[in-house]
């Protein structure tokens, strides 16, 4: 995500200058990725949905409001 979003350039030799926040649902699959500086400058967010069978319907990248890709298995 962070490659997609800020290119190949954003992260170097190691040095990871971000933060990656996991929300999990009551099945303990991640349901949201939130993505953030060390400084807590909001990057990014992936959003993701499951079936009740808890199979991935849907993943969507954001930057802001504004939906960067979305993978669907509707």
């Amino acid at each position: 995500f962070i490659n997609y979003l800020l290119g190949n350039g954003f992260i170097k030799h190691g040095d990871y200058n971000y933060i990656t926040e996991v929300t999990y649902n009551q099945s303990k699959l991640p349901v949201s990725y939130l993505f953030k500086s060390i400084n807590d400058d909001y990057i990014g967010h992936i959003t993701i949905s499951y079936d009740h069978d808890n199979y991935l319907i849907r993943e969507s990248w954001f930057h802001g409001n504004k939906k960067l890709r979305e993978f669907s298995q509707e």
